[in-house]
Order: C-alpha cells, then structure tokens, then sequence
C-alpha cells in the first residue's frame, strides 16, 4: 500500500459505479454535474431580464454614461487598433495549427486593444447579475484580472464542487 501523501485519488463506488474524489464533500462526479447544469440553468433563465434591463434603451443610455470621460479617446484608438488584434490573433491561431505553442500562447497573451470604463461595467454586470459570482471585496472598480476572474467563476459552489471533483483545483475552498 503507497503511503497517503495528502493527495486526493478517484476512487470508484461499486456499488454506485460512481466516480469520487476523496475529501470533496463525497460528491460523485454525477452529482457534481448536476448541480452546475442547474446553476446554469439557472442563469439561462435570467438572460432574457437581464438583457432587457441592462441593455434596453434605458440601460443603455445609463450604460453610456461611463463612456463620457476617456471612453471618448479610448474607443476611436481601438477602431484603429482592431486589424492589428486580428492579425495577432490570426498569428497565433496559426502559430498553434503549426505546433508553434509557445509562440502562439504569447500572442495571444497580448494584450493591443484599451480596456474601457464601459467594458469594465460591462463586465462586472455580467459577473455580478448575470452569473451570480461573487467579487471579492478587493477587485474594485476596475477590470479584473485573471486571479480575481478564476476566484470569482469558482464562488458558485455547483461549480467549485464541479471543478474540485474533476481534479482540477487543488484547493477545492478557493
């Protein structure tokens, strides 16, 4: 017998003929998915309310209020810098069908179009209303970046549950 070097390992239940993980809430992989097809469904159900209030002409004249400031340059400098986003990223699309990795992860990694207040908004609309995450209280107003973005699609616990079951965080309290 190997020694228990704090990992956990997916064990089968022969009598469920589930998967599980050990010390993960002795949730079965089936389990687990089902309870992220139910929070997605549930955010299904809330798409219709939400586009209406955000994005109808009420919503978005209040949306357009944050593009009253540097918005007005920002945006005219993204129309100019799109062809240049698209041929980054059609270079690294076609690094990667090459087997150019590397060079195609770093490409598309660049980061050539201007974040915008109204994007931000946007944004955190979508995060908060939309998809029911959770902020934390240290993201501010701005863009969030990719730690705050993964702590945040793993508050809903369907999905931390989910992913922790899966194997693909190794602190499913994230």
């Amino acid at each position: 017998m190997a020694p228990d070097d704090g990992t956990s390992e997916a064990r089968t239940d022969a009598a469920a003929g589930t998967a599980t993980r050990d010390g993960v809430w002795g949730a079965t992989d089936a389990e687990a998915a089902a309870a992220a097809r139910a929070h997605f469904a549930d955010v299904r159900a809330r798409i219709d309310d939400f586009a209406r209030r955000r994005f109808g002409l009420a919503g978005t004249l209040r949306l357009h209020r944050a593009a009253l400031g540097l918005d007005l340059l920002r945006a005219p400098v993204n129309v100019l810098l799109a062809p240049v986003h698209v041929a980054i990223s059609l270079l690294a699309l076609l690094a990667g069908r090459v087997r150019l990795r590397a060079l195609s992860r770093w490409l598309r990694e660049r980061r050539v179009l201007l974040d915008t207040d109204v994007g931000r908004v946007v944004e955190r609309r979508v995060a908060v209303e939309l998809l029911g995450l959770e902020l934390p209280p240290d993201a501010g107003a701005g863009a969030l970046d990719d730690e705050a973005s993964a702590r945040a699609m793993l508050s809903p616990p369907a999905l931390r549950r989910l992913v922790a079951v899966l194997g693909g965080v190794a602190d499913p309290g994230l």
